[in-house]
């Protein structure tokens, strides 16, 4: 007799099948994870293929030597959260990069207009919004565009 095991569900491990799909992320990229305690997203992804993720916290010094093809900023709860995001981690962006924000409603102050608003304000063009399940909240796709770009150099 054979039983299979199912692994118990995982918000962390949905988060990452959902950021991988809006994405369009593949192994080969590099990959930033923002904020502390996201250890669980970055075993998951490496689980997946990906050899190219690092955590970073906008409050340290970053240890990136390639630009992140993708930054995911993970369970963001207020507007200065995302401030922080756009001001001190997207600079290790590449050109045309992905940003991918989750937000949990029930833990968030953060409106779909004021995420827009700030998003535009940091140089993003809001690509796809995905409504996901209450554990992983709304993911909010963007991509930098060309414009903050070329303010930036």
């Amino acid at each position: 007799m054979s039983t299979t095991i199912e692994e118990p569900r995982s918000p962390k491990r949905d988060l990452v099948q959902e950021v991988i799909a809006v994405s369009g992320a593949k192994p080969p990229d590099n990959v930033i994870v923002s904020g502390a305690g996201n250890l669980e997203i970055l075993i998951e992804f490496i689980q997946r293929g990906f050899s190219h993720v690092v955590c970073q916290s906008s409050h340290a010094p970053h240890i990136t030597t390639q630009p992140a093809d993708i930054l995911i900023a993970p369970n963001l709860k207020s507007e200065a959260e995302i401030r922080d995001v756009l001001t001190l981690l997207t600079r290790d962006l590449r050109p045309h990069g992905i940003l991918v924000i989750s937000c949990t409603p029930t833990d968030s102050s953060i409106t779909e207009l004021s995420l827009r608003r700030l998003l535009k304000e940091g140089g993003f063009t809001a690509v796809k919004q995905i409504n996901c399940t209450p554990d992983v909240g709304t993911i909010l796709c963007a991509r930098k565009e060309a414009a903050s770009i070329a303010r930036a150099a």
